[in-house]
């Protein structure tokens, strides 16, 4: 089975290309804006305006605030769950080893001879 980017190209090459479109895109957009903005200034400093009074009135400080701090609550669940995660990982690729002949395991770390 090939990889999906063989076929095509690399993913390198594929991120190049849709960053390309987007760059395409977002000059495309602001060339448009700036014909508007040439036609009527007026409208177009009416607009700021209006925008930079309602950023002002949002409460983007306090909004951010909270998202920092549910990020920091979060923080140590989430790397005792990766931790977990990595340690699964390295268990399962770690090879098996057998017991030792002729031994059991009555508790955990005490061996005794075979009685069988």
């Amino acid at each position: 089975m090939q990889d999906s980017f063989t076929d095509h190209s690399t993913l390198e090459e594929e991120l190049h290309g849709v960053a390309e479109r987007v760059k395409r895109k977002v000059k495309g957009t602001y060339k448009k804006y700036e014909k508007i903005a040439q036609r009527s200034p007026g409208k177009t400093v009416l607009a700021a305006v209006a925008s930079g009074y309602l950023l002002q009135r949002l409460p983007l400080r306090s909004l951010f605030v909270t998202n920092v701090r549910i990020a920091i609550a979060l923080a140590p669940p989430v790397m005792l769950a990766l931790g977990a995660a990595k340690l699964v990982g390295y268990l399962q690729r770690r090879p098996m080893i057998p017991p030792l002949k002729g031994t059991m395991l009555r508790h955990a770390g005490e061996l005794r001879d075979d009685e069988s």
